[in-house]
């Protein structure tokens, strides 16, 4: 059922034989997007593509965009951020996992060699957004990253890793950063005992894994950016209730571990009805001066899915695969959270 966010054991395996021809397959750059081949050592073998609009601003914001499993750049490229570029002064970053990295194309948010500080996966898209920029007028404190499923994850584990980086990110389908991470046992030379137990607390965690609040935040602690003082990115969380991959409690599992990290309660300070047939549900989390730091969207009815607005009056958004229509611009609102459409 949940194939697609994480190999079995038995792919872990088999994928080191099995997927090394796929080490020299490489695919061309689709639509709009532009693939840029050298950007650092790229530690974790992913890919770079970018969405750039056609006049570009001093200040610009940069967004990075992680896709989720059975998709690439350019499928998930249609989830809404093209539509508001231009208007709000935006590059978009997509980075691409390959299918050496995974075979069914996830992010590897479960893997500790990939969710470090300056290492795997984590590190790479660091470099991608170091060549941005170098290259474009982008303001440094106007950088955001979002991901779905996977992607979801990943951008979790981003925002613990790089809290110095990223003023903002959002989720979803996603989950806490560091759910996977288990004790690693050094006798097991091979790996194959770790690996199972990885995957065993893998599943757990796409099932809706219990934690306190305060485990989730040593969990940051201990694996993200361990001595950070400064200010938290703030996040926004969405999920379908209808998500049979990744469970709804997941959700609540993530909004505990940064309104942890915020040192916020969970007691929202705005809750309302938005969109077709008033079915997303909207919370809102506030600090002392009264800013929403977290926010939550719960959309009924949706699966495992991102929600855009493909026939609304301001287009959002191109329906495929786990991208559905369902009257609601996610990306839309997000950036309005950020404060992208200021």
């Amino acid at each position: 059922m949940r194939s697609d966010l994480v190999p079995r054991p038995c792919i872990l395996l088999l994928g080191l034989v099995l997927l090394l021809p796929l080490l020299c397959f490489s695919r061309a750059t689709s639509g709009e997007l532009q693939q840029v081949e050298d950007f650092g050592s790229n530690p974790g073998m992913i890919d770079m593509y970018t969405y750039i609009p056609k006049q570009v601003q001093p200040g610009a914001a940069l967004v990075v965009s992680l896709h989720g499993c059975h998709q690439d750049a350019a499928t998930y490229s249609g989830n809404g951020w093209k539509d508001l570029a231009e208007k709000w002064n935006i590059l978009m970053l997509y980075p691409e996992q390959s299918q050496s990295n995974n075979p069914l194309g996830c992010w590897n948010w479960f893997r500790a060699e990939d969710i470090s500080r300056g290492r795997g996966e984590a590190a790479s898209i660091r470099q991608m957004i170091a060549v941005m920029l170098d290259k474009y007028p982008i303001d440094e404190n106007r950088i955001y990253i979002e991901g779905l499923s996977a992607g979801g994850w990943m951008a979790a584990v981003m925002l613990a890793c790089y809290p110095d980086l990223f003023a903002a990110g959002a989720t979803i389908a996603g989950g806490p950063a560091f759910c996977a991470e288990t004790k690693r046992h050094f006798w097991d030379v091979f790996g194959l005992w770790n690996n199972f137990v990885s995957t065993m607390q893998t599943n757990r965690c796409l099932d809706g894994l219990d934690k306190q609040a305060s485990e989730w935040r040593s969990l940051v602690k201990a694996h993200g950016f361990g001595d950070y003082n400064g200010k938290w990115p703030s996040i926004s969380i969405w999920h379908g209730s209808e998500d049979t991959r990744v469970a709804p409690q997941a959700q609540q599992e993530l909004l505990e571990q940064w309104t942890a990290l915020h040192g916020i309660d969970t007691e929202p300070e705005l809750t309302e009805r938005l969109g077709p047939g008033m079915k997303a549900m909207h919370r809102e989390y506030e600090d002392q001066e009264g800013t929403a730091l977290v926010e939550t969207y719960r959309i009924q009815g949706m699966g495992h899915a991102l929600p855009i607005a493909a026939h609304a009056e301001q287009e959002c958004g191109k329906e495929g695969e786990y991208i559905s229509d369902k009257g609601i611009c996610a990306m839309r609102h997000i950036g309005r959270f950020w404060g992208l459409d200021r």
